[in-house]
């Protein structure tokens, strides 16, 4: 075999196993994440402890330029002199799909790239890359055991980070919703009024 058909295997092989140890962090990782979902509140810990420390309440403004769902799963953001960056939500089967329901917080401009991706930007910059500006989502769910009251909910988000999974925290109020309110209602009516990245270790 010529040196440089090694070369080629050995390149094939690292790049196997970098996509089996992603996969591995994320697998870890979205079933702990997917655990707080449970009444525990063991298991709610780390949420408890942001919204407890880090919690401050603002309103945030919706995207404004134009949205398109290209895909069920992806959806990009067109905003006035700037390219166009997405949100792409690469599921998993093995922990189900994500409601349905949800992805009208990317159609309705709630989450956007640049506001999920603030923290990121500046590294993005620092590097000459505008890769941070196109978001890979593994997993979105509501944290139901948070939620103050009928206007407020609580959900966490699961995002890659430079082939790292990386867990968000956010918090959307409708002023009009009630306990009959569906999930789908309220997100039209809602703004965004926390959205916090945990740090990765």
């Amino acid at each position: 075999m010529s040196q440089e058909n090694i070369e080629k295997n050995n390149h094939l092989i690292k790049s196997d196993m970098k996509r089996r140890l992603i996969f591995l962090i994320v697998t870890l990782v979205v079933t702990n994440l997917s655990a707080q979902i449970d009444t525990s509140e063991y298991k709610y810990q780390l949420a408890i402890k942001v919204f407890e420390t880090k919690y401050e309440k603002k309103q945030h403004g919706k995207f404004k330029g134009k949205i398109e769902v290209i895909d069920s799963n992806t959806f990009s953001f067109k905003a006035k002199f700037h390219k166009v960056n997405t949100v792409k939500i690469r599921e998993f089967e093995y922990y189900g799909k994500i409601k349905e329901e949800l992805k009208g917080i990317f159609t309705e401009g709630i989450l956007y790239p640049k506001l999920i991706l603030y923290k990121d930007i500046q590294f993005c910059k620092r590097h000459k890359t505008d890769r941070c500006f196109n978001v890979s989502l593994y997993f979105i769910a509501e944290m139901e055991k948070l939620n103050p009251d009928s206007q407020t909910k609580r959900f966490f988000l699961l995002k890659r980070f430079h082939s790292h999974p990386q867990c968000c925290y956010f918090e959307l109020y409708n002023a009009e919703a009630t306990e009959n309110t569906t999930m789908e209602e309220f997100i039209k009516g809602a703004i965004l009024t926390f959205f916090y990245t945990a740090p990765t270790k």
